[in-house]
Parts: C-alpha cells; sequence; structure tokens
C-alpha cells in the first residue's frame, strides 16, 4: 500500500471514532495525540509541496502553481496552502528544525514563525543556530520563544532588522514607451510589496490559463499562452480591473486621446502618433460615451439605432437580465466585469439594438475581435460565433450553452 493510501486509511479510521463514547482520559489524550498526527501530517504535507514546486511539476503539466493547483482539487484556499508551501521551503534549509516539528519537540507553528523570520539577510546565521532554536522551545512557551527568535533575528540582520518601510522606498518601476508602440517595463519590488505583487499576478495568470484551456477544448484554434504571455496578460488584466468599480455603481470611462483624420475615419492614432491596429481600434469604439432614442412600450431606451454608440445602463440591465454575464460559453465571468460588444460593429453600419448587443468579458471580447473571427445574432436573442476555419457553436445564457448544433458557417 502506498504512504497516500495508508494515510487516508488511517484517517478514515481516525474519523470514525464516535468521541462521544470515549471516557474523559481517552478524549484528553486524544486530542493531544490528534495534535502530533496533525504535526506530523503538516511537515510530510509541507515537504511534498516544496518538491513539487522544485520540479514546476504543476506548472509543466497544467500550467498552474503548485498551491493553486492543490487548492482548485482539493477544494481548498489556495492562499493557506501557499503558506505552507512556504514553511516546506524553508525546511528545506533548516533540516534539524524539520525533524525536531517531525518528532514534538517543536509544534508547526514554530516553524511557521521560522518561515515568517527567514530572509537571506539572516538565513545562514539561523541555519547555524538551528538547535539553539530547538532547545529555546524546550525552555519557553510559545510566545516567550516568539519573542526570543525575533531578538536573535535583529542580532544577525546586519541592516538593524528588517524594516518594511524601507522596502517601500527601494521599491522601482520604470515605464518607457517607444515610437513603435511598445511599452516596456522593468522594476524591482521587494518586501511584502514583491510577494503580493507575485502572488496577484500568479493568480490572476492561473484564472486566465483555467479560460484559455476551457475556450481551447471548445475549440482548437484559440490557443494556449506560455506562462511568460499569461502573466503579461495578467498585469494588464489587473491594472484594467483597477479601475473597476463595484456592481451597481456606474461605470467610470477611460479618458483616451485618438487621433482621427477626417479624410480616412479607419486611420486612428494615439496622441504620440502611433498608428492602432485595427483590433485594438474595434474594441476601443465598443465601450465609451454617446446617448439614447428609441425606448419600448414602458419609455426604457433599449433601440438606439444610429443615433447613439454604446449602451446605456438600461441596455446593460437588460442584458445582465437576459444574459447573466459573459455570452462565450465556458466563461463564469459576472455582468459587472463584461464589455457590451456590438455583434454588427456600429463602425460597419450596425446599430445599438440590444438584440445586437452582447455582454463579454475583456479576454473573449478580444477573442471575438481576432481576424478571422465573427459573431452574430439570432432573432431569438442568442448569438453564435464562426472561427477562421468555419467552425461554429452557440453562445450561453446565465451560464448554460444553447444546445443543438449551431448555424452552417457562412
Amino acid at each position: 500500500m502506498s504512504p497516500a493510501a495508508m494515510l487516508a486509511t488511517a484517517a478514515a479510521e481516525l474519523v470514525a471514532v464516535d468521541v462521544t463514547t470515549l471516557s474523559d482520559d481517552e478524549l484528553l489524550a486524544g486530542a493531544l495525540a490528534d495534535e502530533a498526527v496533525l504535526r506530523q501530517v503538516l511537515v510530510a504535507k509541507a515537504a511534498v509541496l516544496a518538491e513539487l514546486d522544485q520540479r514546476g511539476l504543476t506548472d509543466r503539466r497544467y500550467g498552474l502553481r503548485t498551491a493553486t493547483y492543490v487548492g482548485r482539487e482539493c477544494g481548498s484556499e489556495p492562499a493557506r496552502v501557499h503558506g505552507e508551501l512556504k514553511v516546506g521551503k524553508v525546511l528545506r534549509h533548516l533540516p534539524d528544525v524539520a525533524a525536531a516539528v517531525a518528532d514534538g519537540r517543536l509544534s508547526f507553528d514554530h516553524a511557521r514563525a521560522l518561515t515568517r523570520a527567514y530572509n537571506p539577510r539572516v538565513a545562514a546565521g539561523l541555519e547555524a543556530l538551528q538547535q539553539m532554536i530547538i532547545d529555546l522551545a524546550g525552555e519557553h512557551r510559545f510566545k516567550r520563544w516568539s519573542d526570543e527568535l525575533r531578538g536573535i533575528v535583529e542580532l544577525l540582520d546586519q541592516d538593524g532588522g528588517h524594516d518594511p518601510n524601507r522596502d517601500d522606498a527601494k521599491n522601482k518601476l520604470d515605464v518607457t514607451k517607444t515610437f513603435d508602440g511598445v511599452l516596456h517595463l522593468a522594476g524591482t519590488l521587494f518586501g511584502e510589496d514583491a510577494e503580493a505583487a507575485a502572488e496577484a499576478l500568479n493568480a490572476k495568470a492561473d484564472e486566465l490559463y483555467a479560460q484559455f484551456v476551457k475556450d481551447h477544448a471548445l475549440t482548437p484554434e484559440i490557443e494556449i499562452p506560455p506562462r511568460q504571455t499569461l502573466l503579461a496578460k495578467a498585469f494588464i488584466h489587473l491594472c484594467q480591473g483597477g479601475r473597476a468599480v463595484p456592481a451597481g455603481a456606474k461605470r467610470p470611462r477611460p479618458e483616451v486621446t485618438l487621433i482621427i483624420n477626417a479624410d480616412d475615419l479607419d486611420e486612428v492614432f494615439d496622441q504620440d502618433g502611433v498608428k492602432l491596429q485595427d483590433g485594438t481600434t474595434r474594441r476601443l469604439l465598443c465601450d465609451p460615451d454617446l446617448y439614447p432614442i428609441v425606448v419600448d412600450r414602458l419609455g426604457v431606451p433599449l433601440d438606439m439605432g444610429r443615433v447613439i454608440r454604446f449602451a446605456s445602463d438600461a441596455q446593460r440591465r437588460a442584458m445582465r437580465l437576459r444574459d447573466g454575464g459573459c455570452v462565450f460559453p465556458g466563461c463564469d465571468q459576472p455582468d459587472d466585469r463584461c464589455e457590451a460588444h456590438h455583434v454588427h460593429h456600429w463602425r460597419f453600419g450596425g446599430t445599438t439594438d440590444l438584440a445586437k448587443l452582447a455582454p463579454q468579458c475583456r479576454h473573449h471580447h478580444g477573442v471575438t475581435h481576432r481576424v478571422g473571427w465573427q459573431m452574430f445574432a439570432t432573432d431569438d436573442g442568442w448569438f453564435w460565433w464562426q472561427t477562421p476555419s468555419g467552425e461554429t457553436f452557440w453562445s450561453q445564457r446565465h451560464g448554460k450553452q444553447r444546445e443543438g448544433p449551431a448555424p452552417p458557417p457562412r
């Protein structure tokens, strides 16, 4: 029997015990035994997580970081798994401490405290003082031991102790835009800021990867990007998301300066004179500011014809009720993270009418505007796509894709 199977069997037997039948002494002994077993399981788990991360296994196989993959597969909180992973990484450098946790001389909380204290400036010192730190735990309760550890770390740190305020002053980010329209980023983050940025970027990249996997399964023409591209997309999404507003609040409109030549309305340039790609232009034209004309029998403006270009709040509410969020099948982005897409583009004679407007998340809005992709609306309020190779598929409403074969290619 494998170690995992043995552990699962032992855990099942433990859970099956009816604690109400235990005597007082058995209950007291059980609480201490459970704590000891949990400590050993946690240190073993931390070691497994650290080895998984060292090999990059979950990233190579599934495109997900270790903590995100384990959290997804087990229904656990990835942040907690990430914390256990960090402990495992540090214990690889503190083998005496790892052995002390396993045999009960230290608790897993001691290991967590050491993980928080461990940084490159004091690493060598902590590795050399492992036995002293273990002995201190035998002499003092956890709170006093923590205070002693803090004092040791401050003595070891030649910079006089870690001060997060100094990290803030050292954070640097250079942003340069060249004449070819390319934005170059270079920077360095320290301390908690570095941890927070890495966590946010990787979490968003994992989310995008999962969406690309769904999209690729639906239509193989949507390729799954490499990790570096996913991280770049994650950075863009987080920047754009920073301008988001809570559900129900009025959406902010980004102020973008575009230069358009009256003799050629298809030629659009930014304020530096760089011509925008056509796909970029079409996405920008989908969701900024103008106003209504045709109303329904209740007086609600739903069909705007050619008088205004952009969806009104009333139309957005109607789309939310009709579609419940992004209409691309398999997407779970809610309405407040969607943009209003003109199925028949306004620039090519389309109208701002509810039947021709579809809520799409930023990612799938970009997919729809790719060269060779086409999106169509039906008379009964559904939508369908045609890929460059001629494959067709239906949209979804409230997370459920329309059944039956999609219309034949056009």
